[in-house]
């Protein structure tokens, strides 16, 4: 299996963040966890990192493909958050939003 660039920039970002949190402790255990992540890190092998996605973007990218595992149902909600950062892939309609709007109104 082979990681998009993409992925890795992502991982690259994540595991920075990691670093820049724990570089500042001088505790043993600190030190060490620093090592090895930048180790992972430089694995990757992503010379230029890109700006990282949005935080929403990295919770909701998954929606854009089928369910894993089988007989997997997909999520639904229709609080705010799922409706704005997911409508992209629900094929929102004027019949969908009218449901939508009917179920938060049963609250």
């Amino acid at each position: 299996y082979t990681y998009s660039f993409e992925l890795k920039n992502e991982m690259w970002h994540q595991i920075n963040r990691l670093i820049e949190k724990f570089e500042v402790q001088n505790d043993t255990v600190a030190v060490d966890l620093v090592n090895i992540l930048k180790g992972h890190r430089d694995r990757l092998g992503v010379a230029e990192p890109v700006d990282p996605i949005s935080y929403e973007e990295l919770m909701s990218y998954h929606l854009a493909f089928p369910p894993f595992f089988p007989n997997q149902k997909p999520f639904q909600s229709d609080d705010d958050f799922y409706v704005k950062q997911h409508e992209k892939y629900e094929n929102v309609t004027i019949e969908n939003v009218d449901t939508i709007i009917d179920r938060r109104r049963a609250w």
